[in-house]
């Protein structure tokens, strides 16, 4: 008790302190507008505003970041032992809560992961909550590591939404907001979040009012899960930790029936036309398929005539479109137990590489340089042996190919995605 009460008196003591001097701070600035206002008018006055707002920001990222300093010098004993097992780190600040914001597109969410699991590794105790739009949210029903999922419903009325989230997010208080996103939705997340610190890119437009922002930057062998790893290095560490997605037990259960003979998976589709493998390879690939495997294609509800145009083209007989009748964790743990995932470079390459799947990732405009390539320890890319003067044609691939020949697509022979098969069965 008489610690509580000591702890209480402290806490007390710093919120009066930091009222008396936001108090003489206001009344400087109070008394500095009415003399321009009074002597120079309303443009110096407002400029004077705007000027206190910078100095303000500034003040306030300079003394947290020196306050950041000292709670990782007195809370994270692994920045002074860089050989501490990360595994064996137990909790040293056991009340901490993290927020991790990421509102992009599936894949980018699943490249998130490896946060997740780094921040419970050090601290086994945080609460560690995420926000995303609603297209990932079935990502993480019942994920052990995760208190709350603040999902963002973009339809109807996006921005009513998005305040909505904000609002209640909110209604929470946390030691560290994790900025994954680089657009400003997420960004004015972070900034109206209840936090003691922010981390994030410094492409976000609202970084410039993060504690610490980091670049994000293309190098060689340097993998989007590495980018996004840097942002909490500095509470805990620069070991890589790994994807990972935890299907749960009613997951395993709906696609048991599919597992009676061995299988492989196709996602033939990608929201980038030229990140596609040409459909009529797909019909010539899987016609080529031994008919002892059973071929599954995968992707949403919106994918499913285009699946089905597969489907009926080719002339193996043992094919199913499964496309809309999968939930994002029962398609992770379907591939799990297939031959081979045979994907594009796009959202089901992350899943399969979360389940540390055996996959074969198809590279058509875009190349595994931007950092975005599989990371299961059983991976091929096959990608065109031409060299093409226009390949890459863009980070994201596009809704066309720009010189009208996807000479990148077509370029790449089934026999290369059949030798995968062969080498996969024969060992």
């Amino acid at each position: 008790m008489n610690e509580q009460t000591g702890t209480i008196k402290k806490n007390s003591r710093k919120t009066a302190k930091k009222n008396i001097v936001g108090g003489v701070c206001f009344s400087v600035f109070a008394v500095v507008f009415i003399l321009l206002f009074c002597y120079f008018g309303v443009v110096f006055s407002l400029l004077w505003v705007v000027v206190a707002l910078f100095l303000a920001v500034f003040l306030k990222k300079s003394y947290d970041l020196h306050n950041l300093k000292a709670v990782v010098e007195r809370e994270n004993p692994i920045q002074h032992n860089i050989n501490y097992p990360l595994k064996e780190v137990s909790t040293f600040k056991t009340d901490m809560r993290v927020l991790v914001v990421q509102t992009a597109s599936i894949g980018d969410v699943i490249l998130t992961t490896p946060i997740m699991e780094k921040i419970h590794a050090v601290y086994p105790n945080a609460q560690i909550d995420i926000c995303i739009e609603s297209r990932s949210s079935s990502l993480f029903v019942n994920h052990p590591y995760l208190n709350r999922v603040f999902v963002w419903k973009k339809s109807p009325n996006k921005y009513a939404q998005l305040f909505q989230l904000i609002k209640e997010i909110r209604k929470q208080h946390y030691n560290y907001v994790i900025n994954v996103n680089r657009f400003f939705a997420a960004g004015l997340v972070t900034m109206l979040a209840k936090k003691n610190y922010s981390f994030g890119f410094d492409k976000n437009p609202l970084s410039f009012l993060f504690t610490k922002k980091y670049p994000h930057e293309f190098a060689k062998n340097l993998h989007e899960t590495d980018r996004n790893q840097r942002l909490i290095e500095l509470i805990t560490d620069k070991q890589p930790a790994a994807m990972k997605l935890y299907p749960d037990e009613a997951a395993y259960n709906k696609i048991e029936s599919l597992k009676e003979s061995p299988y492989i998976c196709i996602s033939p589709t990608s929201l980038w036309f030229t990140k596609q493998y040409p459909k009529q390879r797909w019909i010539e690939f899987i016609s080529a398929v031994p008919e002892n495997i059973t071929v599954f294609l995968l992707g949403s509800k919106a994918d499913a005539e285009y699946a089905n145009d597969i489907m009926l083209n080719t002339t193996h007989q043992r094919i199913k479109n499964l496309c809309g009748t999968l939930s994002l964790l029962e398609s992770a743990a379907l591939m799990a137990g297939a031959t081979m995932n045979y994907v594009n470079d796009s959202a089901p390459m992350h899943l399969a590489s979360a389940m540390d799947a055996p996959l074969t990732a198809i590279f058509c405009s875009t190349v595994t340089d931007f950092g975005f390539g599989p990371m299961s320890s059983r991976s091929t890319v096959i990608e065109t042996e031409e060299k093409l003067a226009c390949r890459p044609c863009g980070l994201h691939g596009k809704k066309a190919c720009p010189l009208q020949h996807f000479a990148c697509g077509y370029g790449i022979s089934i026999d290369k995605l059949l030798t995968q098969l062969n080498t996969t069965q024969q060992c």
